[in-house]
């Protein structure tokens, strides 16, 4: 419990010198080996990092947590593959976690597998349907394959999720509406945006919002 303060506290190294105590007496202990890893890994000591999350699964066969992490961590180092290797093994001990589904997606994008992203996506969204990142990468991929239906109702969905408050999604939603050849949809969208206090507050995305309405306005008086 002492150790997972230091953490939370931000306090790294006397929490790995806690974990590393805890191991002294608990050499078999998984969670304290996955923990330490992770801190480790934080401070850029990578092959300490590694020994310690490989041992989580030899310490408890169906903790994921070290396999998940390892995934991570070769995610980061831009290795997919290798990514995609763990967290399937992952997955094989906690098939129902979000983290390793959308991790396993965010790999296969990565090499533009999107064929293969998809199902890990979608199961993701299913588990956790409220995290914004899965939601609006899963409409970009459903817009990348022409699925231009779904991509409105999975946008549609997630702006009355966020209360039609949230400017990366109202700023995708519009982006959706103009793929499916309604601008007139995606100026409405813009301009109620665009009277929110997040644009009001934001020179940058109230610069964005008047760029993209202006384009819009154009593409409508071309036709």
């Amino acid at each position: 419990v002492k150790a997972d303060h230091l953490r939370q506290q931000n306090q790294i190294d006397e929490a790995i010198a806690l974990f590393e105590e805890i191991l002294k007496e608990q050499p078999m202990n998984a969670r304290a080996h996955g923990r330490l890893g992770t801190l480790l890994a934080m401070k850029d000591r990578r092959e300490e990092a590694v020994k310690h999350l490989s041992m989580v699964t030899e310490c408890d066969p169906d903790d994921s947590y070290g396999l998940g992490m390892l995934g991570w961590l070769a995610y980061l180092d831009n290795k997919p593959a290798e990514a995609i290797e763990y967290l399937i093994k992952a997955d094989e001990i906690e098939p129902y976690a979000f983290t390793i589904h959308f991790n396993i997606a965010l790999s296969y994008l990565k090499m533009n597998k999107l064929d293969e992203a998809r199902p890990w996506l979608e199961k993701a969204c299913q588990i956790q349907p409220q995290h914004i990142e899965s939601g609006l990468i899963m409409t970009g991929v459903l817009l990348d394959q022409k699925e231009f239906e779904k991509a409105v109702s999975r946008i549609d969905d997630l702006s009355s999720l966020t209360q039609h408050q949230s400017p990366q999604v109202e700023l995708t939603r519009a982006e959706v509406y103009q793929a499916q050849n309604q601008p007139e949809q995606a100026v409405r969208i813009l301009e109620l945006l665009s009277e929110d206090r997040s644009a009001k507050a934001d020179p940058a995305l109230a610069q964005e919002i008047r760029r993209r309405l202006s384009a819009l306005r154009s593409q409508i008086k071309g036709r």
